[in-house]
Parts: structure tokens; C-alpha cells; sequence
């Protein structure tokens, strides 16, 4: 069981309350923190996360690497038997990747979506 976050990474609050998801909701909002989370974020494990700034939004990166990382680091989530992700979508004008992708877990298909912003240098 996890607390419920929106699309902006905020705690979901209802009447006051926080609200809980567990079974395949749950799992698919660990997707999205484990893709969300750039390496090296975290003090606590600084080989924690996604390469985003190290390999993925590097200039002249195939494709086929980027899916491979992307599926991979999904399919590591606990409770993933499998992950597959739709090419990376690159807004120019906002520096924004949005990854799709879907995934089969111990409880059933999943979709899931993540949006990380590129560096600002």
C-alpha cells in the first residue's frame, strides 16, 4: 500500500484524508517514481535512478538504447514481469520527455506515463 500521488508528483488529499493505492495502481505509480528518478538524485544510493542527464538526453543516443534503459529500469520495479515502452517523446520548444509505455505485473496490465523536464543549461 502507497500513498497516492498525482500527475505532478503532489500527494493526493480527499476530505482531508490521504489516499492509498494498493494491487496494480500501486505498481504503476512505482514505475513512474523509478523512471522519475534521475541517477545520482538521492544521497542514499547515488547509483540510484534513471540516466536521463548521463545517456538518455545525450545528443546522438540510438533509439534502441533509450527504449532498452527505459524497459529495463520499468521492468525492475517489484512486482514487473515485463515492460514495454513506446518511443521517447521529446517537446523541443519545452524540454520535456514523456515517456508511455505498458506493463505486466503480478496483478495485471498496467499503463503508465512519466514527463521529465531536460536540463536547463
Amino acid at each position: 500500500m502507497d500513498l497516492k500521488i498525482d500527475q505532478f508528483g503532489d500527494l493526493v488529499i480527499e476530505n482531508g484524508d490521504f489516499v492509498w493505492v494498493t494491487g496494480k495502481e500501486a505498481i504503476a505509480q512505482q514505475i513512474v517514481f523509478r523512471l522519475r528518478t534521475a541517477l545520482g538524485e538521492t544521497p542514499y544510493g547515488r547509483t540510484i535512478g534513471t540516466p536521463w542527464l548521463q545517456v538518455l538526453f545525450r545528443p546522438g543516443t540510438p533509439a534502441e538504447s533509450i527504449r532498452f534503459i527505459l524497459e529495463n529500469r520499468a521492468a525492475e520495479t517489484p512486482g514487473v514481469v515485463s515492460a514495454e515502452v513506446d518511443p521517447l517523446q521529446i517537446d523541443t520548444s519545452t524540454r520535456v520527455a514523456t515517456v508511455r509505455g505498458r506493463a505486466q505485473t503480478i496483478e495485471g496490465e498496467v499503463t503508465f506515463e512519466v514527463a521529465v523536464a531536460g536540463s536547463n543549461n
